[in-house]
């Protein structure tokens, strides 16, 4: 495994190089879903699977739209009780001379696998 130094948080803008990204683009689909570095198979393919339901994933945000603070509240049922969560989008990423996301993704510039990831 590298060092720490390998990784930095950024921001999507600087990942995608872009501010064309969104948190859902056409749905939740299992084709959005790359795995990354982390080793966490068993849950993208849990959310692969949920895929059949988009509207599920969908519901576990309090809003599908991009947010304009980079905050964002997501749902989760833990140990029996919905719980929201708030996060911010800095991601983790490879630094090097092109950013990439260090751990899962999306192929289409969608935030929602690594949000939830």
């Amino acid at each position: 495994m590298k060092g720490w130094d390998y990784y930095i948080w950024a921001k999507p803008e600087e990942i995608y190089d872009t501010q064309n990204y969104s948190i859902f683009h056409e749905g939740a689909t299992c084709d959005d879903i790359i795995q990354g570095s982390l080793g966490d198979c068993y849950f993208l393919s849990v959310l692969g699977s949920l895929c059949r339901y988009p509207k599920m994933i969908e519901k576990l945000f309090t809003s599908t739209e991009k947010s304009s603070t980079h905050q964002y509240g997501i749902n989760f049922y833990i140990n029996g009780i919905w719980k929201l969560v708030l996060i911010d989008d800095y991601f983790p990423a490879r630094n090097t001379s092109f950013k990439k996301f260090a751990f899962a993704y999306s192929t289409t510039k969608e935030l929602w696998v690594p949000l939830l990831e």
